[in-house]
């Protein structure tokens, strides 16, 4: 049987996304600096598409604890799924993977049967 997670994780509007990297920020570091690159951060919250390396057009439903919150988005995410911004080095794993099945260094704690 086939499963699908999906990770919702940084689907939350600029300014709470912002305040959830500051609050990661301190529990590691406590008040040391931040060193959050500027360009990361716009007026109003998080600069997405700053950080973004890959992303595909969602055009499924939505599982059904998360309709409610993706309804009530309150901004706009624009970026086109085409562009990419992977590192050579990326690239070359991705080829790997894509070819043989095998992803360097993946640590699995399941077993697929």
């Amino acid at each position: 049987m086939e499963a699908f997670v999906h990770h919702y994780g940084w689907v939350k509007e600029p300014l709470k996304q912002l305040q959830k990297l500051e609050e990661a920020h301190r529990l590691w570091h406590g008040d040391a600096e931040w060193h959050f690159d500027p360009k990361q951060i716009r007026e109003g919250g998080f600069n997405y598409g700053e950080v973004i390396d890959s992303v595909a057009l969602f055009d499924h439903r939505h599982p059904v604890v998360m309709q409610a919150r993706i309804a009530a988005q309150n901004w706009t995410f624009t970026h086109d799924p085409r562009w990419k911004k992977f590192s050579w080095r990326v690239k070359m794993l991705m080829a790997l993977e894509k070819w043989t099945g095998w992803r360097i260094g993946e640590f699995k704690n399941y077993i697929l049967v």
